[in-house]
């Protein structure tokens, strides 16, 4: 297998898993899918975008701009971006999702993108919010992006790391044989598991290498917070062990929160 990032030769680490030595790039042959699957992420979620909203603010004035999101499950983004301003629009694969967003007024397309998006409009920023890592042909999906942005349009590639703390611990573990917390992170056996792992570097040698958009910035954003981090655990872990790893997050968020992050915005203007 081929890295889309470097073209380099890409390592199968797992049955399921392929890793690239030369630049770091992830990628899984597991099958793509619609709808979350993961509980008492909305607390962390909402934060996260009001932190990503007031950046984009103060760096383009939100108020007025029209927006795509890609993926967005409740509404809860868009929610935040109606709070700035902004004209908000989206594409939705899972339909229960969609029609809950719509019930809330927001103009959602079902299906996935970007075969399902048909519209000859253009957006002033097209936000991916833990949806490009769940994409079966991110390069098709860039090259859309790129085709519907305005000049000087913004894309925001909001994505976990496989730099982060997180992933560090679960690939280490997974050495060990303790294979649980790495088919976590990819969400494996999960409704949409991720399909692809990025970090800061080999998203812009990405983005960079498959369109003409200009990298602006990385943001970083937080992993959990308390508030619902029981939820995402049963999940995956439920019963004593899932108990114990509770008790050691809860506990380590004060280390947790000075070590490498695990998700990553990238922000890319087009020229």
């Amino acid at each position: 297998m081929k890295c889309i990032v470097c073209l380099g030769h890409m390592k199968k680490t797992k049955s399921w898993m392929y890793e690239c030595p030369s630049c770091g790039f992830g990628s899984s042959n597991l099958i793509a899918g619609k709808g979350r699957g993961v509980g008492g992420l909305e607390t962390l979620r909402r934060k996260n975008f009001k932190h990503l909203c007031k950046w984009l603010n103060n760096s383009y004035a939100l108020a007025d701009k029209k927006i795509l999101e890609v993926g967005c499950a409740e509404g809860w983004f868009l929610e935040e971006a109606l709070h700035w301003g902004m004209n908000v629009y989206a594409i939705e694969p899972s339909l229960i999702h969609a029609k809950m967003s719509r019930s809330k007024g927001f103009d959602v397309i079902d299906g996935f993108f970007p075969n399902d998006l048909v519209t000859h409009d253009l957006f002033d920023f097209i936000v991916f919010n833990d949806v490009f890592e769940h994409l079966a042909n991110p390069v098709a999906a860039l090259a859309k992006c790129e085709e519907l942005l305005v000049p000087g349009g913004v894309l925001v590639l909001n994505v976990p790391s496989n730099d982060g703390i997180f992933y560090h611990l679960g690939d280490l573990l997974a050495k060990c044989g303790l294979n649980s917390a790495l088919e976590r992170l990819w969400q494996k056996d999960l409704p949409s598991p991720h399909l692809s792992y990025f970090n800061p570097e080999t998203m812009q040698r990405f983005v960079y290498r498959y369109s003409k958009l200009r990298h602006i910035d990385t943001l970083y954003l937080n992993t959990f917070l308390a508030d619902g981090l029981w939820e995402r655990i049963k999940t995956s872990h439920p019963g004593i062990i899932g108990w114990i790893i509770y008790s050691v997050l809860f506990c380590a968020q004060p280390i947790i929160q000075r070590l490498p992050p695990d998700i990553i915005v990238g922000v890319f203007e087009k020229q």
